[in-house]
């Protein structure tokens, strides 16, 4: 994923969908602006802002994510 154009390059696991804007098409469907981020990071977020982070009042996160690949996000102080 190429970001923050929102524009899937080479994905292994989605044959067929190379080059595809998933941004553009979001919004365009949306009617909004949209904001593609890697999901390592938004889940981090979300944890933070939605989860146990929340419940604790903690301002800061860290997340390893293990699935197609490896991925991970850093909330500190509330900032990505």
């Amino acid at each position: 994923m190429e970001l923050p154009e929102g524009r899937l390059l080479d994905p292994p696991n989605l044959p067929g969908w190379e080059n595809f804007q998933s941004r553009h098409e979001l919004e365009s469907r949306l009617k909004r602006s949209v904001i593609v981020e890697n999901n390592a990071i938004n889940a981090t977020l979300a944890e933070c802002l939605l989860g146990r982070g929340e419940e604790l009042r903690l301002d800061s996160r860290c997340m390893l994510t293990l699935g197609t690949g490896v991925g991970g996000g850093i909330v500190l102080h509330g900032e990505i």
